[in-house]
């Protein structure tokens, strides 16, 4: 066991695994759903390195700790803390996790208010603890992306760099494959009757920019067939500036 939710994480003085915190840095809650893990080896033997851990809760969270391997073979946490999502608004439901080819971590965010059940039972609720989490009144379509970790870990530094990949679409986010090409992403829409999604980035190992395609299945006998359906081509920075334009409408909403 290298550590458990609600213990204080090793090197810091004032975080727990699994919290939550306020616009203060206060504790609001220790979310007792950790889910799946990334890890980030920076050895050839892979005997180091920082390892994510989802925290699948509302609002989101995830941990980051360098790890090490002794010569028994036993793994130990030295040092970490939560990952601030302050950047990109916070995180909802951290989930799916998967490791790019150019090692960094992909942390998806599942159940986004997508629907008027959602917006109702899973979007509304939890208000309070958005506006005291950002400090601001949150916009619902801030959440539901793949969302990429890269340590900024050089010179001695903490923290990370965190981009929310709006570009490849917007749903219950699952596991994300990145295949050899550096370019081609699949992944799962969670949920029933959903989606099967395709990403094929612009420029290889850069997941900012590029296409987004959909799955027409079709099953002839014991072959499944998959058709992909052209959604669209953008970039992150443009539908961001899109997502921010909504703001005001977001608070007008919750008035």
């Amino acid at each position: 066991v290298i550590g458990r939710v609600g213990e204080p994480i090793p090197g810091n003085g004032s975080e727990l695994y699994g919290q939550v915190s306020d616009v203060e840095g206060r504790l609001m809650f220790r979310c007792n759903s950790p889910d799946g893990n990334m890890f980030l080896p920076i050895d050839e033997e892979g005997s180091e390195g920082y390892l994510y851990t989802n925290f699948e809760c509302l609002p989101g969270a995830v941990s980051r700790v360098y790890v090490q391997r002794d010569a028994d073979g036993m793994w130990s946490a030295v040092e970490g803390e939560m990952v601030d999502f302050s950047g990109v608004n916070g995180t909802w439901q951290n989930c799916g996790a998967s490791v790019t080819p150019w090692n960094t971590a992909l942390t998806s965010e599942e159940y986004p208010a997508d629907n008027q059940e959602d917006w109702e039972e899973a979007w509304l609720p939890y208000q309070e603890w958005l506006v005291a989490h950002l400090g601001k009144q949150p916009n619902q379509y801030d959440y539901g992306y793949q969302v990429e970790i890269t340590p900024a870990g050089e010179d001695g530094l903490l923290g990370d760099v965190v981009q929310k990949h709006y570009v490849m679409g917007r749903f219950s986010m699952e596991n994300a494959v990145i295949l050899p090409d550096n370019k081609t992403a699949y992944y799962g829409d969670d949920g029933t009757n959903r989606v099967l999604y395709k990403f094929v980035a612009a420029t290889e190992g850069d997941l900012s920019a590029g296409t987004l395609y959909a799955a027409k299945v079709t099953q002839n006998g014991d072959t499944l067939n998959l058709e992909w359906i052209e959604l669209g081509s953008s970039t992150d920075a443009e539908i961001e500036a899109s997502i921010r334009a909504l703001d005001g409408e977001a608070v007008a909403v919750a008035n």
